[in-house]
């Protein structure tokens, strides 16, 4: 009776029957229960015992407890052992069940799982969740242990326990995925990796490849390709000297000495010809910009032959400024894969003085050798973003530059001007493509004294054609030590000539535009004209 006084967990039921603390002596105290999962034993008669105490007696009377009552059954056991009532095991089955419910759902409680519980498993949820390790069955809700309850409890975990077991076993598919998944790009990102680095290898190499046959090209046709191109004539040049066989040969017949002499060139420009032909012969040299070559294209001829209109045009037909310019951003754009930082200097060499005409604040400026060639130090250098900018800073260097006038032009330059691009190519991966250089070039006029009689300012022209023609004499002597491939080429003669000497060295692609009228009062300037473009014609560049 101690013992069973001692488990006020099951005196709960037979209060409600009217049974008196201590009289339960049908109960006796369950050493352990076991839990099958699937059923308990000796559910079905929950509250026999408190049904016979009822009968027995009154509510208020004592209660006289009968062997009947005390156990049907002895199984053969000593007197003393009474078989446990389905009461208390229903109550031990039922904690031990709520044990491994809890430990089963440790890592979730089973109040934020998808499905809902029953009735009778979520009256006992939060005291299952917040209880402690060992839940007393004191702590059961009364009337819990009816038979119908127990069965429902018993289902309702089972339940549980399966959707638990299902849900772990799901999620744990799910992270066996997932760590296949991660373990497939890591090994995708290996090979794709390689294949970066061995098409940028390829690419690489494909360019090199490119740049040496490109050369190869051009070494057959020329490194110095000289273009000739013969002005129209204009009222009151008088009778031409110039005839043209094809488009490649011109011939001059000088009346003087009554002689005929024939020049081959590279491409002959006859009087009809538009700046897109022009254009078109300039065109394949720019090409090697993109693969991180120097280029330079000057204009060479006497005064009034059209050098100027060749290089800047007009509005509606622009030379080869606006030309070259449109053609670096459209290409750039073209490939798609190209971004360029392009950097632009005006530069004009005056009296041999080198002028900044971007530059507010004049100052001495000299030719000096650097890693990457020869270059003028502290010019005030733009950069540049669209043709626009190119031209705009194009036209600010002609405002300031040195013209003045004289019997063979009224508006004639009297330096020799430079348009510089430095370039500097990044394709995709982020790679920078060696830096490239496109020297545009308008010189001056080639004159002689005799012939320069300007209507004021005499003394000062005839200074500028001393200038002039001392220059050009120096680009003539380098050109005939390159044709002739003599160990030393006079570059440092003249500023122009140590300004062009990377250039007219190595693997530079060079364009000379010769420009020459076919007025026959001109003919001996026109021949020494074409006799300067065919030395010219006759260097071949290599790497000094």
């Amino acid at each position: 009776l101690g013992e069973l006084n001692g488990l006020a967990g099951l005196r709960a039921p037979c209060q409600k029957e009217g049974v008196k603390d201590g009289d339960a002596l049908g109960m006796s105290a369950l050493g352990s229960a076991s839990w099958s999962g699937v059923a308990l034993e000796g559910v079905a008669e929950p509250h026999e015992e408190c049904e016979a105490s009822t009968t027995a007696s009154s509510v208020n009377s004592p209660v006289v407890v009968t062997s009947n009552q005390m156990g049907r059954t002895r199984r053969g056991g000593s007197a003393g052992q009474r078989e446990p009532s389905s009461g208390a095991r229903v109550s031990a089955a039922y904690e031990a069940l709520m044990e491994q419910v809890r430990e089963l759902a440790a890592g979730k409680p089973a109040g934020q799982q998808g499905t809902r519980a029953s009735p009778a498993l979520s009256r006992t949820s939060s005291t299952a969740d917040s209880a402690p390790a060992s839940l007393s069955p004191a702590e059961l809700e009364p009337g819990c242990c009816s038979s119908s309850e127990c069965g429902e409890v018993q289902h309702c975990c089972v339940e549980e326990i399966h959707r638990l077991q299902s849900q772990l076993a799901s999620q744990a598919k799910t992270v066996r995925d997932l760590q296949s998944a991660i373990t497939t790009i890591q090994a995708d990102a290996r090979h794709s990796k390689e294949e970066v680095s061995r098409f940028r290898h390829l690419y690489e190499e494909e360019a090199r490849q490119r740049r040496e046959l490109f050369n190869i090209v051009q070494e057959l046709r020329g490194n110095i390709r000289v273009v000739c191109r013969v002005r129209p004539t204009r009222e009151g040049d008088g009778d031409t000297c110039l005839s043209y066989p094809d488009d490649s040969r011109v011939c001059l017949r000088n009346p003087y000495l009554s002689q005929t002499r024939e020049w081959t060139f590279d491409k002959v420009l006859q009087p009809s010809s538009s700046q897109q032909d022009v254009f078109a012969e300039v065109e394949p040299m720019l090409q090697s910009l993109f693969e991180g070559g120097h280029v330079c294209v000057f204009a060479y001829g006497q005064t009034g032959t059209g050098k100027t209109y060749s290089m800047e045009g007009s509005p509606a037909d622009p030379g080869l400024y606006y030309r070259a310019a449109d053609f670096i951003f459209a290409e750039a754009e073209r490939r798609g894969n190209l971004s360029a930082e392009i950097t632009v200097t005006v530069l004009e060499i005056y009296c041999e003085e080198i002028r900044d005409l971007l530059d507010t604040q004049p100052k001495k400026l000299q030719v000096r050798r650097g890693s990457r060639g020869n270059f003028v130090p502290n010019v005030e250098a733009r950069q540049v973003t669209t043709k626009e900018e190119v031209l705009g800073l194009l036209r600010v260097g002609q405002q300031h530059r040195a013209v003045g006038c004289t019997n063979l032009n009224d508006h004639s330059s009297r330096s020799h001007f430079m348009l510089s691009l430095s370039i500097q190519f990044t394709d995709a991966t982020g790679m920078s493509l060696p830096p490239s250089k496109l020297h545009l070039i308008d010189l001056a006029g080639s004159e002689r004294l005799p012939k320069i009689a300007s209507v004021e300012g005499s003394a000062a022209r005839t200074k500028e054609t001393v200038a002039i023609n001392k220059s050009l004499s120096a680009l003539g002597d380098v050109i005939h030590a390159r044709a002739a491939e003599q160990s030393h080429v006079p570059f440092r003669n003249s500023v122009l000539t140590h300004m062009l000497q990377d250039s007219l060295s190595k693997d530079s692609k060079t364009i000379m535009l010769l420009q020459v009228t076919p007025a026959e009062a001109f003919a001996d300037e026109t021949t020494r004209s074409l006799m300067f473009g065919a030395r010219a014609r006759a260097v071949e560049l290599r790497r000094l």
